[in-house]
């Protein structure tokens, strides 16, 4: 108790936002792990249940994508389901060999089927994704009884359909969105992808979208994401949210608050993106997510800053104030904080080793953020070859 008196008003907040900031930490990791992981200790049940699969059209945008959608028409086309099943390759006004690349896998598999969308046809406050997804559905038919939204990018082992088709039927879901495993092959991906996602997570509260009494809290992953037919038409659609940055949460939040049930499961065992595959592209992307999940309002990001600088350079500053309680507090700190990092890398795929880099990774990922904060005052994003303006029929 007398160690506790001795401390100077400093000293407790410091207390408080550094080794009290990374034990709340801790049990968020936990419980939103637990919480994603639901459907993961379901998947033996699920392979073995007997029942009748719905119909379901998978449905890939992609723009300038021709070596990546070749390898996710592959294993979208080589699923085990055996219900009845469409795909939709959409050719987003590309400019390389995306579309020959898709004619190649129709002109073989009638299941496929291509659309395009003609260059200079985006109509104002649409982008991109959002427009192309919204003309296939319109190609869809009400016998079309799921919607099944697959990034470009990403792969799908052959028990994806059926396992999360299953999932939302015997759940009584009405949208299921899978956080797929994220392919790290570089430094700096393996350094920076794992905890810039779990900062997203954590920062947007994406667990509480599994808590039906939380309906203004939900979170979504545009690379595997799972619509009911009728809840997608009844909720808007993408139309609903034409100028979302980052359509895929603004369309869960929709759904959610349209009192439809949502899950987001963890989908490592089932799927596998890799993200982005050098730094450039990095900055950019997960700029964008946090600008657009907070809806270009900066206040959320600027808690995220002030968060991940007093848990990463927290201890460092305590230990340079010198004394043996700045040393212990920062001792405690690090004690709590450098576990819970070490298990965003383990259950990543990556090295543990990697915290040890934390000072370097707090460097880049303010980086990050400080992008996110321009587009969030600029309003403007360039993305992927087409200037977006500052308006947005994003609801609120």
């Amino acid at each position: 108790m007398s160690l506790w008196q001795n401390l100077s008003v400093w000293q407790y907040l410091y207390a408080a936002a550094g080794p009290g900031l990374a034990g709340v930490g801790a049990y968020s990791a936990i419980s939103a792990r637990l919480r994603f992981s639901k459907m993961q200790a379901d998947l033996a049940k699920l392979a073995e249940a007997e029942v009748v699969e719905p119909s379901v059209v998978v449905l890939i945008p992609a723009k300038d994508e021709g070596v990546r959608i070749r390898p996710c028409l592959q294993t979208v086309l080589g699923q085990d389901y055996a219900g009845p099943m469409r795909v939709l390759a959409i050719d987003d006004r590309s400019t390389d060999e995306t579309a020959s690349v898709m004619d190649e896998f129709a002109a073989v598999d009638p299941r496929l089927k291509v659309l395009r969308i003609a260059p200079g046809t985006l109509p104002d406050a649409w982008l991109g994704k959002c427009h192309a997804l919204w003309r296939g559905v319109e190609k869809t038919s009400a016998a079309d009884e799921w919607l099944l939204f697959v990034d470009s990018d990403v792969t799908l082992k052959p028990q994806a359909v059926r396992l999360a088709l299953r999932q939302a039927v015997s759940r009584g879901l009405d949208a299921v969105s899978l956080l797929t495993r994220q392919t790290c092959v570089g430094f700096w991906e393996k350094l920076l992808v794992p905890v810039m996602g779990a900062s997203v997570l954590g920062a947007y509260i994406a667990s509480y979208t599994n808590d039906d009494n939380r309906r203004g809290i939900a979170f979504a992953n545009g690379q595997f994401f799972l619509i009911r037919r009728s809840a997608y038409f009844e909720a808007g659609g993408h139309e609903a949210v034409r100028g979302a940055w980052t359509e895929d949460v603004d369309l869960m939040r929709v759904l959610k608050r349209s009192g439809f049930k949502v899950r987001l499961y963890s989908g490592e065992a089932l799927a596998a993106t890799r993200m982005y595959d050098n730094v450039r592209t990095m900055f950019r992307g997960w700029a964008r997510i946090f600008a657009g999940c907070s809806h270009r309002r900066p206040w959320r990001i600027l808690v995220t800053m002030a968060v991940l600088t007093v848990s990463m350079m927290g201890p460092l500053v305590a230990f340079w104030a010198g004394g043996m309680i700045w040393a212990g507090l920062a001792v405690l700190h690090l004690s709590l904080f450098l576990p819970v990092l070490g298990f965003v890398y383990r259950v990543t795929g990556n090295s543990v080793w990697l915290v040890g880099l934390f000072p370097l990774t707090w460097v880049m990922q303010m980086g990050m953020l400080v992008r996110a904060l321009a587009w969030c005052w600029s309003g403007r994003l360039n993305w992927r070859g087409t200037i977006y303006p500052t308006k947005s029929s994003v609801p609120r």
